[in-house]
């Protein structure tokens, strides 16, 4: 609690551990299994790069962009409250609780609106987004839910890297 993450600081939560970061004008939770890396525009908008894992989203300024790049290209919120998850096989979904987020891929921008999911496969073009699936909803109350995407583990988990010893 209280550590700081500078401009191109990388994240990575361990399995099992989540963490919430707060910046001026939002919260950014990351789920168990997440890499994450943060960069800040010269306007003051938050550009994140998603590697792996699962991440949410709050922008609580409507007029900051929050943009998440991914293999497959970017999704932007502003005054939106979303999720998105890259699958091992650099598949993504994005889902939106509040307002609307932009997905943007090499086909072009599709909107993905409140209580709407989006499957996106790697290298294919978009589906249609639909509304949010209860594994989805599951998955918001577990790691996203309250006002401040939900408070329930804020203390980063540290791990020993592993070392080999003799025993007798």
């Amino acid at each position: 609690v209280g550590l700081k993450l500078d401009t191109g600081g990388q994240v990575r939560t361990a399995l099992g551990s989540s963490i919430l970061l707060r910046t001026e004008d939002g919260l950014i939770r990351l789920a168990p299994s997440t890499t994450l890396a943060v960069n800040t525009d010269e306007l003051g908008n938050r550009n994140l790069v998603l590697s792996s894992g699962r991440v949410y989203v709050e922008c609580k300024n409507p007029d900051v962009t929050y943009q998440v790049d991914m293999p497959w290209g970017q999704v932007r919120g502003q005054g939106a409250r979303f999720g998105l998850l890259v699958s091992p096989d650099r598949s993504v979904l994005a889902s939106v609780r509040v307002g609307v987020a932009m997905a943007e891929t090499p086909s072009g921008e599709i909107a993905v609106n409140r209580d709407q999911e989006l499957h996106i496969p790697f290298g294919q073009r978009p589906q249609e987004a639909t509304a949010l699936s209860e594994q989805e909803k599951t998955f918001w109350a577990r790691w996203a839910n309250g006002p401040e995407l939900g408070l329930l583990i804020l203390t980063p988990t540290v791990y020993a890297t592993p070392t080999s010893t003799n025993t007798p």
